[in-house]
């Protein structure tokens, strides 16, 4: 489903309104008193070839119709709806879009485009990408704020535990959204430094921008792997370890920055003694991520966790905390 360019389309309520014959009720949630701004849009390839329209819905019954000369037979049309709390509306308004966008016009009148309007609505998509999933992080921001020539702010974070992914409650409103491996947990998006992990934006002819709200989940998709991201990430030049968190308690990530030899990881205690032999990998060159679990009987401590490359060794101390 095509998203509109919120911008243009926000910026159309300072100007004379429009008439067309597409007709619909909204359903609005709570006993609201606003107005609220229904609009049509042409589905697009980019935003020169696209005809917006827009006409007012108010309370209690929130009908709308559109009678224009310019709404033909043939074309593909979006409906969507907003009541804004000011200008630029806020992430959460109510907002939403007809389910079944986009849709046709047959003999130039087509009735019963109801909308519903939800403060908060679902994101769906497929995350391509050939790493574990169980790293995978997603930021939603804001892009109302851009209309008064300010910078998107964030919504939030979510943890996406599958390549399919599902999110519901996000709030409703023109959104973008970034999606990276969180390789060393810190919960940032790291693209500098020891590790440069892999990230992408969710892009379309909208530099981005998609909506949110109810009626229908919208659906982005990401490419973790397409050349652009992958040439953020930073082939290492020398064997590395980090581990974190530290301390850590249910389990503990091992990073380790191959150089082209195997190597081996193990976990030994203040006396030296080898407490488990954690991986054994193949020669790789590259970043390798490990997960230990303690075994119920490990006791709090102090221990160290050492790797072997090619004769070079790589040690972390690192605290147990039940």
């Amino acid at each position: 489903m095509r998203t509109i360019n919120i911008i243009i389309i926000l910026a159309l309520m300072t100007s004379g309104l429009f008439a067309g014959m597409i007709m619909g009720t909204l359903n609005v949630p709570g006993t609201p008193t606003d107005t609220a701004y229904v609009f049509v849009f042409h589905d697009f390839t980019t935003l020169m070839d696209t005809s917006f329209f827009y006409t007012l819905a108010f309370p209690p019954d929130y009908n709308y119709i559109f009678d224009d000369p310019f709404i033909l037979d043939g074309y593909d049309y979006n409906v969507m709806a907003l009541i804004p709390s000011g200008l630029p509306p806020a992430s959460g308004d109510p907002a939403g879009q007809y389910p079944g966008n986009p849709f046709r016009i047959s003999g130039g009148t087509i009735s019963g485009i109801d909308v519903e309007l939800a403060r908060y609505g679902g994101v769906e998509g497929t995350i391509i990408y050939s790493g574990s999933p169980d790293s995978l992080k997603m930021r939603i921001f804001d892009q109302y704020p851009m209309l008064l020539g300010g910078g998107p702010v964030l919504d939030g974070t979510w943890i996406i535990e599958e390549l399919d992914f599902e999110l519901d409650s996000v709030p409703s409103g023109a959104k973008s959204a970034l999606v990276w491996s969180d390789l060393n947990g810190n919960n940032m998006c790291d693209t500098t430094g020891f590790l440069q992990e892999p990230y992408a934006h969710y892009v379309n002819e909208l530099d981005g921008i998609f909506v949110v709200g109810g009626g229908a989940n919208m659906v982005i998709n990401f490419n973790l792997d397409a050349g652009n991201v992958a040439e953020r990430v930073v082939v290492p030049s020398d064997f590395g370890l980090r581990c974190f968190p530290n301390p850590f308690n249910s389990a503990m990530s091992i990073l380790i920055a191959g150089d082209g030899n195997p190597i081996e990881i193990a976990i030994y205690d203040v006396n030296g003694r080898m407490i488990e032999k954690i991986a054994e990998t193949a020669a790789f060159t590259g970043y390798h991520l490990v997960r230990f679990t303690p075994s119920n009987d490990l006791p709090t401590g102090t221990y160290l966790v050492k790797a072997v490359s090619g004769g070079i060794v790589k040690t972390q101390n690192v605290v147990y905390m039940k």
